[in-house]
């Protein structure tokens, strides 16, 4: 299991719109973190990823973004679960977790097509849209200037990027993504 942060949303998944609510499950962090990893194991899911915005350094589990985004393989197709209704991160994890137990148990009771024509819906992106931390561009590249730029320079080429990738101006969104955490690397 890698961890990845920061959170990486799959693209085109709606977020949570109302507020998020506190749980009522009854399992402690450490235990729902497991269910979900056991769950996912019993499912012979591989190549798992686990993205959110909490670092090991973050303090406790409410941070402003408690979203879950696990990526895995199964029968060799790349799939995502993401979960951001509630206020804790382990909450969302264990909400995966138990959607992924959900679809073990019916594909244990021989609805398995059931099971594959779901799991379609929860197909991840292509490996090149995807923009995970250990492929992800240096600030300066993405807002093309030199590292050593000015704040000038770098706002500058922050606000002629952003009018071409602004998905209301039929930019690509994974771009415009892109370009924010840029922005909030280079400190603009």
């Amino acid at each position: 299991m890698i961890a990845a942060y920061p959170l990486q949303w799959p693209v085109g998944r709606a977020r949570w719109g109302k507020q998020r609510q506190s749980s009522a499950f009854k399992m402690g962090d450490g235990a729902m973190k497991e269910h979900l990893f056991t769950e996912l194991e019993r499912m012979r899911a591989s190549d798992i990823v686990v993205s959110t915005n909490q670092t090991s350094y973050s303090r406790g589990n409410f941070i402003d973004d408690p979203g879950v985004a696990v990526y895995f393989t199964r029968k060799g197709q790349e799939l995502c679960i993401a979960c951001d209704k509630y206020l804790k991160v382990v909450d969302n994890l264990h909400a995966i977790g138990m959607a992924v137990e959900a679809f073990r148990m019916l594909e244990r009771h021989g609805t398995g097509e059931m099971v594959d024509a779901a799991f379609s819906g929860f197909k991840a992106l292509p490996e090149s849209v995807i923009v995970t931390p250990y492929t992800a561009r240096p600030w300066y590249d993405v807002l093309q200037v030199s590292p050593d730029a000015s704040p000038e320079v770098i706002r500058a080429a922050y606000k002629s990027l952003l009018h071409q990738h602004h998905p209301d101006k039929g930019g690509d969104p994974v771009l415009f993504e892109q370009l924010q955490k840029a922005k909030e690397e280079a400190g603009i």
